[in-house]
């Protein structure tokens, strides 16, 4: 086998482990998230409220991991921020994030269904041909 052959190798095996990691990455922009934020941290404060039915904190779990992967638009974040400031009410506030947010959020993309992520990871390896 030719010297290359292993760094060729190396790269692919690199490149694979990255492309299936289950890790989320996020990209940092400082400033630009602030009405996330705010969302995030009302979330979190009122998830704890015990009048919530197993529905609605489905729904709350749902929306966390929404708004922390950075997929609701900022004007969505910021009028939600605008309705419910000043309301300490946890189902009140639960009432304007349901009626604020589309559903098209909560659909699952293709792409996470179509992928099969539990099992033994494989490598398929490929033929290394030499020209002659």
């Amino acid at each position: 086998m030719p010297k290359d052959f292993y760094d060729y190798l190396d790269a692919n095996k690199k490149a694979f482990e990255l492309a299936t990691s289950e890790e989320v990455r996020q990209l940092k922009h400082p400033g630009s998230r602030s009405y996330e934020s705010k969302l995030l941290q009302t979330i979190k404060a009122i998830k704890d409220y015990k009048g919530f039915t197993e529905d609605d904190e489905e729904y709350l779990n749902k929306l966390l991991r929404i708004v922390g992967e950075g997929a609701l638009p900022k004007q969505t974040a910021k009028k939600l921020i605008n309705a419910f400031t000043g309301i300490q009410e946890p189902l009140k506030i639960l009432s304007i994030l349901r009626s604020g947010i589309p559903q098209e959020f909560f659909k699952e993309h293709i792409s996470e269904t179509a992928a099969e992520t539990s099992g033994p990871r494989e490598v398929i390896l490929s033929e290394y041909l030499i020209g002659r």
